[in-house]
């Protein structure tokens, strides 16, 4: 008698955390640059493509240090670039000389102004350069504002002025920057906010001093009708409408942001990434933990303090971008009796490699597959991760979800569709996409199995497909027991299609080959070309054998 297990639900997504004995049925213990459907199959991810045909500010690779994007829908429909220590901006992904200069070592920060028909991005540019005003085609520098230079009558408040900071947001009808300059002194505690309406005017004794959390604000993000203020180890949010009204509310002590290119905002909630904790989400009304399957991330050493910098969160294409440098770097070469490299050290990992710096990985969480979300992960053709990535809308009204490389001094379009090869700087990657099974056992480790052929219903993408397979056994991912190779035709309906999208093609059953005599089987499921491939169901089929006393 043949017994079988249909397996057609892999919305659990991937869970670092769980060992073979505790993943739940629709979770997968290893996966890469496969999408999960909220209906339960998964597929392929799209190609990755460059957006900006020339090298950002002309760097070089590996000279090339993204730290934020931000669309800017204002005078005209740009996106502005922070990197290096320079500000760019690109409207079709001709990306300008720069218009910028700044010492914060998390780039330049902005704000988006309107005054009537004209509309501006206020850029802070750090402690040691005077802020700047965009009208989308050309600078102003601002006074800094200091003794002397302050704007203290609301009556009549004249001034080109802004204080010198490392941060920026508009905020009600206020401009408001934070980790101020002043003089010569420096507050990284303070947050301060100009006159009403009015941004280029400033009061001297507006501001409040955050303290709490350790030394320094992190990021300041508007959300609703509150002000979050964050640092390292706090979250406050800022309440009330005017210098009268305004109080300081903390919301957490245990908790906060690393670095401002650590901090995604959305309308419903904000994402941050906080050490050694992992992301958490805020919504308003308390703070959630999304990083509990990734948490061996943390636990293991794959992530050290020293690495943040190499830290990025961001919300695109209605997702959770969490970018980090696991593993080694793609770049290292090293070997462990390498000259000057010393085996299993503190700062290499096993092999005498060298720890990553820049994000490897980038860990995709997202909220409509499931209650409660679902991860998976997405790494480059050239083995890195994402940088910042945001929805930038066109001049044309099209959406394009954009990511900064971090290695290469390109900006990227993300996950397109029908694209299926990854291409950035002239070159073009296969990028490996696979998907790893839960183990199966019958929930009976002892007895032994003869495992037969699977079936497969996969996907029908118009496309000659090619499907790897290898088969594990007894709960030993070391090396593949079994290989086999599934061959799907393509499909096309006949006379073609007049439509927007491509039709839905269906699916293919699908038999591979038998697994094998064994207590437990587990399957890696992957293709070796750039053709999109797809899974929604799997039939494991065996016969038990009877356990020997």
């Amino acid at each position: 008698m043949i017994n079988t297990i249909v397996v057609n639900d892999f919305t659990g997504g991937l869970n670092l955390r769980a060992d073979a004995f505790q993943l739940a049925d629709n979770e997968s213990p290893d996966m890469q640059n496969v999408d999960v459907d909220p209906r339960g199959g998964f597929s392929s991810r799209g190609g990755i493509v460059e957006y900006s045909t020339a090298a950002v500010g002309g760097a070089s690779a590996g000279a090339f240090t993204p730290r934020r994007l931000f669309p800017w829908d204002g005078a005209a429909k740009q996106l502005m670039v922070a990197a290096n220590d320079k500000v760019f901006w690109t409207a079709d992904g001709t990306v300008s000389a720069s218009i910028a200069t700044t010492d914060n070592p998390y780039g330049a920060s902005f704000a988006p102004w309107a005054v009537g028909a004209n509309s501006f991005v206020y850029i802070t540019c750090g402690h040691g350069y005077s802020a700047r005003k965009w009208n989308g085609t050309a600078t102003t520098t601002l006074t800094d504002s200091g003794t002397g230079a302050w704007q203290d009558s609301y009556a009549s408040p004249t001034g080109t002025h802004m204080p010198r900071a490392n941060l920026v947001a508009s905020h009600l009808d206020r401009l408001w920057v934070a980790d101020t300059k002043e003089n010569t002194t420096v507050y990284p505690n303070r947050i301060r906010w100009s006159h009403p309406s009015i941004a280029e005017s400033w009061r001297e004794d507006d501001y409040i001093d955050v303290v709490g959390g350790g030394s320094g604000i992190t990021a300041i993000v508007p959300f609703g009708d509150q002000l979050l203020i964050f640092k390292k180890r706090a979250v406050f949010a800022l309440l009330g409408y005017d210098e009268e009204t305004f109080q300081l509310v903390p919301l957490t002590t245990e908790i906060g942001a690393v670095n401002a290119q650590c901090v995604a905002a959305t309308e419903q909630a904000v994402f941050f990434f906080s050490w050694p904790d992992g992301l958490f989400v805020f919504n308003g009304t308390g703070f959630t933990d999304l990083f509990v399957p990734l948490r061996p991330l943390l636990q293991t050493g794959e992530i050290t303090e020293t690495s943040m910098a190499g830290v990025y969160v961001s919300f695109c294409d209605r997702r959770v971008f969490v970018s980090l440098p696991v593993g080694v770097d793609p770049t290292d070469i090293e070997t462990y009796n390498q000259a000057g490299v010393t085996y299993d050290s503190a700062s290499t990992k096993h092999g005498g490699n060298t720890r990553a710096s820049t994000p490897t990985a980038t860990f995709v969480w997202d909220s409509t597959i499931r209650e409660g979300g679902s991860w998976t992960k997405y790494v480059t053709g050239d083995g890195y991760g994402l940088g910042p990535a945001v929805d930038f809308i066109q001049s044309s009204g099209a959406r394009v979800p954009v990511a900064a490389h971090v290695y290469q001094p390109a900006l990227l379009k993300i996950d397109q569709e029908g694209v299926h090869t990854d291409t950035f700087r002239g070159t073009t990657y296969t990028f490996d996409a696979y998907y790893v099974t839960r183990w199966q056992d019958v929930q009976n480790t002892s007895a032994k199995k003869f495992w037969r052929r699977p079936e497969m219903v996969v996907r029908q993408l118009g496309h000659n497909t090619t499907i790897d397979v290898d088969v594990y056994h007894n709960w030993n991912r070391s090396t593949a027991d079994r290989t086999f190779s599934i061959q799907l035709d393509a499909r096309d309906i006949g006379g073609g299609y007049d439509s927007w999208a491509m039709p839905d093609l269906g699916s293919d059953l699908a038999k591979g080959n038998n697994l094998g005599l064994a207590n437990s089987v587990q399957l890696k499921i992957s293709s070796p070309g750039s053709d999109p491939w797809g899974v929604n169901a799997i039939t494991f089929k065996f016969n038990p054998r009877r356990v020997r006393v």
